[in-house]
Order: C-alpha cells, then structure tokens, then sequence
C-alpha cells in the first residue's frame, strides 16, 4: 500500500528499563536525521516512544495498553509504511493487568480463586453495565496506592491470581494475551504480528548481553518462565521479519552492559527505516492543490454526515429547491451549535444518492476556504473544469474574481445543473470584506442551484437585503425525540450505553438547551460513565459544559491544569493549527509546562524535552473534540468546533496568556530554518505561514520588520502561498495596534506597495521577485534596502537571470546606437548572464 500522506509517524516498542542506552542513542542521534531526511523531501517525521523520558511509575488512570495500542493504530493509519520498530533486550518487560475483562470471563474466574483472593479482585474491578457487552473495569490508583511501590504489591498479587486461574480456563491465545503477555508483547502483537506485510517495513533490534548477573526486579522478570517467553517472542518476530532483524552482544561491567554496540544500532536503525521512507517518498505523487481542496471538503462532509438523524423538514426544503426553478440563493441559517454543517454535509450526500453531482466548501475545513479570494478562485477553477471551460482565463484578484463567478455559474446546462452548497458562510475571514456577500449573486443564472448557511449576524444581514423570506430557512432547536435517537446511534457506535435513570438525566439537561452541539459535548462526558458511578453533574449549556470538561482534565489527579492550559492555549493560538510534533517542540520550550512535568513525575529522568506520552495521555482524552486537517504541507491539529476554539481562547488564551502562547509560538518559528533545501529552493511552509501572524499577535514589532522585510522570507513565502497570502501578512501587520517605529513603518509600506503593484506578475512566475525588486527599487538609496538586495543577488547568483538595473547600465553605454538594436541587446545580455 502506497504511503497516503506526507508524515511518518513511527512505534518504537520496547521494555521499559533494560534499554534506556540504546532510546537515547535513538532520539540523540538517529530520529533527528529522519526528520531532516523527511523535511527534505517536504515530509514529516514523528516517533512516538512511549517509554522515553518517564519513570515506570507514571500511569495511575490503569489505561496505559490502550494509549499503547490506540498510538500504535494511529501510526498504521498516518503512515502504512513505516511504522512500527521492536528494541528487545534480556527482559521480557512488565505484565500490565487487564483493563477491562468480559464479565462472563470475570464470573468464570471467580469460582477458581479463594475468598481472600476473591475480595481482592471485587476491591479492584468494577463491573460496568454501560458497556454492551458488560466487563469488570481496574479503578485506578488513588490514597496512598499513588506510590508505586505501594501498589506494586498489590498488582503482584492480582497478576498471580490471574496467572493461576486463566490456567484452568479454555480461552484462545487472543483472550489470554491480555492475562499473560507484557506490553512489549502486546505492542509487537498488533504492531508486527498480526499485520500482513510487516516484513516490508517493520524492522527488529534485539541485544543479548554476555555474562548477564542473576537478574532481579519485579513479579515474572526472574522467572524461567519469563525468559523462555522473551527468547520465544524473539523467535517468533526473527520467522516473522526474516531480513529484517539485527542482533548485538553487549558485555555485563559491573554496573551495567557495555555501550560498543550502540554505533552500530544508530546507523541500522537510520539504514532501515530510511530506506523504506525514501521508496514511499517516490511513491508520493505530486497532488493537485484543487484536487486536494475538493478531496478535503468531501471528507469533511462525510465525516459530519456520519450518523444524523432528524432535520427532515429542513431537507425537504432543500430537495424541494433543488427540484424547482427558484432564481435565488436558498438560505440555512441558525445558532452556532444547531447542526447546521451536518445538515448540509447530509443534504449534500443526499442528492449524490439521487445521482447529481454536487460541488460542496464547508468554510473553514481547510485555511483556503476561509479566504474569499481563494475560494472564489477555487471555485471558478472546478466549475470550468467541470463544463471543460478554460482556466486560464480566471483572474486572480478578488474584485476580478467577484465579477468573473457569476460567469463561471452560467456555464450550467439543462443537462447538466450546477449544484453548489457552501456551509458556514460566516467563517470566511475578514479579509477583502468578504463577509458583506458582495461576491454572492442575488439572482443565479439558469440551471443553477445554490444553498448557502450562516450563523445570525453580518452574514445573514447581507443575505436579508439579497433574498426573499422564503429563501431562508431557520435551523430550530432539536427535538428531545430525535435527541434521544442520535444519541443511541452514538452509543451504539462505541459499543457503549447509559442506565435509564443516566438517560433520563441527560436528556433533561439537553431539552433545556436544544442544541445538537450540546448534546454531542454531553455523549462525549457520558461515555465515560459507568454503571456503578453516581451521575456526574452536567452543565445546562456549551459554555458551561465545555468549562467543566476543561476542569475535569485540569484535576491533580487527571493531567494537571499547566498541561492542559499551555496544549489547548498553544492551539488556539495557532494561525492554522499545530502538528503534534510541533505541539510537543513548543511545550518543550515552555519552562513552566516543562518543571510542572517534573513536580508531577519526579521520580522521571531530567529531560529538555517533554516526553511524548504526557502529549498522547491527554489526546487520548481530548481525540473527540480535536480535528485534523491538511494545511501548508502538514496535518495539523485543530478543534472540531469553533464553539471549542472560542471557549479555549476565553480560559487559556486571552489578554497576557493570548500574548504569551503567540510570543513562544513565534520565537519557535523564528528558530527554524526558512528553507528546508536552498539548493531545490524547498521552504518551510509552516514557518512562511506562522511567523508573521505570530510575531503581530505576540506583541514583537521590533522583530517584524526583520522578518517581512528579509528576502529569503519574501521568497519562500511566495514560493509557498503565492503573493496574495503574502500580502495578507502585511495586511496582518498594519491591521493591528502594534506601534511600529515610522522608518520601520515606511519600509514595510513600500515593500507592500511594491508586492501589491506587481502581485499580477508573481501569480504566474514567482521567480519574478528578484528581477522586479531590483527593476522598481534600485533607485532606492535608503541603506535599509540595501541587505534585501545582497540577500537577493546572492540568492540567485547561482543561476542566470536577468538584473534590469544592469541592463540599463550597459545599454548606456551604447548612446549614439539605436536601443531596438536587436543584436546588441542580445550581446549585451548574454554578456551579464
């Protein structure tokens, strides 16, 4: 299977304490050379080493084999190939008990073991009804069983009675995996053996030490049980991945093995795994940008249209503008939350299941969309491919493009309708005044249908003035009927359910409010109710239920508020969102979240850098409310509703926290490199896209003029987003109340003008910067100008290109010949080339 998306997002697996050398060697020396690799290549590279810079005491919520096996599915999704290594050493690691267990196999246990025994399993595991199919859930550690070596014997015990009764049960070697096998096994399980082309890109390290001491430690690690278990897993993977297992010996010194292998380890696993990277790589195909706009908000839609119920009279209304010849725009519009995206995503897939094509945005799914010069053109780009116009032809200025898409719409035919649906109209940013509609056509050309959604407010005003009353249809509150019905389809979905007096409680809290939102917020809470749990208090509304989400996961004994208020305020921070990589780079960088990781795990080695399982705990929390989508190259994190968005920005990122978050953020780009490869010209597009709107935002004029006015940004940013984009950073910079100093302000103003005045040449031919900037700002004899020059000359001076100013300076010297002497210009340039 061909690699479907540009990271590569690597499991390493291994035990915890026996080969902290060789992970360390890994991520000092090898995984930063994977991750240039990747970047150089426009790629990204991300490991995911769970057991890297934690002590062995950091879990107390019991949930660690599912953040292991969720993170290990998660890499099986990003990157088909690679994504999984082994590191084995002599031990064969720690036993986890079982987070849940089936209740009849529970039930079958009980019988075998004493009273003593049976008391100590009925303290520890709940039996929980909300599942489906009903389990025994371990609580998790609290009082004084926090300190490990305190519960340590008490899970020594629960693992002996288990050990002994699963003996005298007849269940499969899958059901016995999570009673018997460690977690390394568990990981290698669903990581390499049980995936059908593991030997293609899944690879081993395995290290044997000489003269090993009798070992000691916790419950199995001593034991000829354990040992024969470990060489047999080793076994067992050599026949899986014949090739592509690599063997070392160490040396026991006393105090531990020798470390002469670790070399050898580096450059193997860099051989291996960059290999498999660099043939993926040339797999990759260059994807059209419209292609991949289209592709984007099909998969948003699909995504919202997942499981919806209700809303029937809405969707009549569509159907029934669809089938009839009304001229206008129809209109659906309602308060945030009320589900207007999933009924147009639903609507939408409707009239495909009726065999129309539909042509579908949903505003703010990709950073494009929300630009309405972008979208415009996005639009008239698709329209004309799909009726076989010339694209050519299509401007690329905004006020061009509002004249030039009624012209694309009429491109429908009786035989062809145009079907378009644009959701979220309100999303559009601010840019250009897009939000006035002024671009919207109030009557449509024939055989042209076009339904649009909006929340109250600019949008619907301008929709107001434009359409009949008719043509508006207001999004009503949910009915508790439907509520209910929605709700047991999302149970159903997760294999979970409520208690009727659960039920009950929650759809009482959802009739006051009504909204689809709320009642998608309050499912998330639920599923994780048990039976045996009192109701937890729900809050009446999404502010208020969002605000005690952000509680429940600032608890001491959850994940602290400093972790969850840095993550959720660097994101909301973000221009277009963060990758995780890039999440975890800029928490490093935060002294505080870093001391509040070590206060929280002290017993963890000192680290600059925050380990990646404290990130994944908490995404594993977080998932339902967090989206991803594809911008400047990446796949970046961002919230699934702007109501999340909002809430985060009033707790975590507003007045001196919001400056703080954007300060980091942009001194975290500032510090990257602005060109992956000078060499191909490849730029960083995370850089070009952040740092502008980073350095406004975190309040530092005195590096914006640095930074917009440096040729190499100008450039790349050019190169990344075209000159457009660009100008919306310098949009950006006077649009704000920053108090630029009045050199640094006409400096940025000419280079804008200039940017401005020439936008029409770079659209087609950003290699035009160059030539232009000389051309037009020669005559400039301000020193400030003179290092974007030298920058420029130097850039280019590796291959010909044309420098007007010295053009006109040798053909000065020919005065008493004609200028339209053809063959002395031609001599003339040649000579400069």
């Amino acid at each position: 299977m061909p690699q479907s998306s540009r990271t590569f997002r690597i499991f390493v697996s291994s035990t915890f304490s026996d080969l902290k050398a060789e992970r360390n060697a890994l991520q000092e020396k090898v995984f930063p050379r994977l991750r240039d690799l990747a970047a150089a290549h426009g790629c990204r590279f991300q490991v995911i080493d769970l057991r890297w810079g934690v002590s062995e005491e950091a879990s107390l919520d019991q949930q660690a084999m599912k953040i292991c096996l969720g993170e290990i599915e998660r890499c099986q999704k990003t990157s088909p190939r690679p994504n999984f290594i082994v590191l084995l050493g002599d031990r064969y690691g720690w036993r986890p008990l079982p987070s849940e267990i089936p209740a009849d196999e529970f039930e079958q246990i009980i019988p075998l073991v004493t009273k003593e025994e049976k008391n100590l399993l009925e303290q520890w595991y709940r039996r929980d009804d909300n599942a489906v199919l009903p389990s025994y859930c371990l609580l998790p550690r609290s009082a004084e069983f926090v300190e490990y070596s305190v519960w340590e014997q008490v899970e020594n015990q629960l693992r002996r009675v288990f050990l002994t009764a699963v003996e005298k049960l007849s269940l499969s070697p899958d059901n016995l995996l999570k009673y018997t096998a460690s977690a390394t096994e568990q990981e290698i399980v669903a990581g390499a053996l049980r995936v059908s082309d593991a030997q293609g890109h899944v690879f081993g390290f395995f290290r044997e030490i000489e003269g090993l001491p009798g070992s000691s430690g916790s419950f199995g690690e001593a034991d000829a049980q354990a040992i024969q278990k470990q060489k047999e897993l080793k076994e067992h993977l050599k026949e899986r991945l014949p090739g592509n297992v690599h063997e070392y010996t160490a040396r026991w010194q006393g105090d531990g093995p020798s470390l002469d292998h670790l070399d050898q380890l580096c450059e193997d696993v860099y051989a291996d795994l960059s290999k498999v990277i660099l043939s993926e790589i040339g797999h990759l195909e260059a994807v059209d940008p419209l292609e991949k706009e289209i592709a984007a908000h099909n998969e948003f839609g699909e995504d919202r249209a997942r499981i919806f119920i209700g809303r029937a009279d809405i969707l009549k209304a569509i159907a029934d503008y669809i089938k009839g010849n009304n001229s206008h725009p129809l209109a659906v519009w309602g308060l945030s939350g009320s589900g207007k995206s999933a009924l147009m995503a639903n609507a939408v897939q409707q009239v495909r299941k009726n065999g129309q094509d539909v042509l579908c945005r949903f505003i703010g799914a990709t950073p494009e969309s929300s630009n309405g010069r972008a979208l415009l053109e996005s639009l008239c780009r698709q329209i004309s491919r799909r009726y076989g116009a010339d694209e050519t032809a299509i401007p690329s200025e905004y006020k061009d493009l509002v004249q030039e898409f009624p012209k694309r719409l009429a491109l429908a035919k009786p035989e062809k309708p145009l079907i378009l649906f644009l959701d979220a109209l309100d999303q559009l940013s601010d840019t250009d005044h897009a939000r006035n509609l002024v671009w919207l056509p109030a009557n449509l050309p024939p055989n042209v249908c076009l339904i649009v959604s909006t929340l109250p407010g600019e949008c619907l005003k301008a929709l107001e003035g434009k359409l009949p009353e008719q043509n508006r249809q207001e999004v009503q509150p949910m009915s508790v009927e439907d509520g209910k019905a929605i709700l047991s389809a999302w149970f159903e979905g997760v294999h979970r359910k409520l208690q009727d007096d659960q039920e009950q409680y929650l759809l009482n809290k959802f009739k006051e409010c009504g909204l689809p939102l709320y009642l998608k917020l309050a499912f998330e809470e639920a599923r994780q109710w048990k039976s045996y749990d009192s109701i937890p208090k729900l809050s009446g509304d999404i502010p208020g239920i969002l605000q005690d989400l952000f509680k429940r996961l600032s608890q001491e004994s959850n994940h602290g508020s400093m972790l969850v208020s840095r993550s959720l305020g660097y994101l909301a921070a973000a221009k277009n969102g963060l990758s995780e990589d890039e999440l975890l780079d800029v928490l490093s960088m935060d002294n505080e979240a870093l001391a509040d990781f070590q206060r929280r795990s002290p017993k963890s080695p000192k680290s600059d850098r925050l380990p990646v399982v404290v990130w994944s705990r908490l995404y594993f929390d977080l998932e339902p409310y967090l989206t991803e989508r594809s911008a400047d190259g990446a796949f970046l994190l961002s919230f699934y509703h702007r109501q999340l968005k909002d809430a985060v920005q009033e707790a975590y990122c507003s007045g001196l926290e919001k400056q703080e978050r954007h300060s980091l953020l942009a001194q975290y780009f500032r510090k990257k490199e602005t060109w992956l490869d000078i060499v191909t010209e490849k730029p960083d597009k995370r850089k070009t896209a952040e740092l502008i709107y980073q350095l406004v935002y975190g309040g530092q004029a005195n590096k914006i003029e640095e930074s917009i006015l440096d040729y190499n940004f100008l450039q790349a940013r050019l190169n990344c987003a075209g000159p457009f984009d660009l100008l919306e950073d310098f949009k950006i910079i006077f649009d704000s109340e920053l108090c630029l100093n009045i050199q640094a302000h006409k400096h940025i103003s000419i280079v804008r003008d200039f940017i401005q005045m020439i936008s029409y040449i770079l659209v087609n031919d950003k290699d035009q910067l160059v030539g232009q900037l000389f051309g037009r700002l020669i005559d400039y004899e301000d020193s400030w100008l003179k290092p974007i020059l030298v920058e420029a000359f130097n850039f280019k001076n590796n291959r010909a290109w044309l420098h007007p100013g010295e053009l006109v300076k040798r053909c000065r010297r020919f005065r008493g010949d004609s200028f339209r002497s053809r063959p002395r210009v031609a001599r003339i340039v040649r000579d400069i080339g």
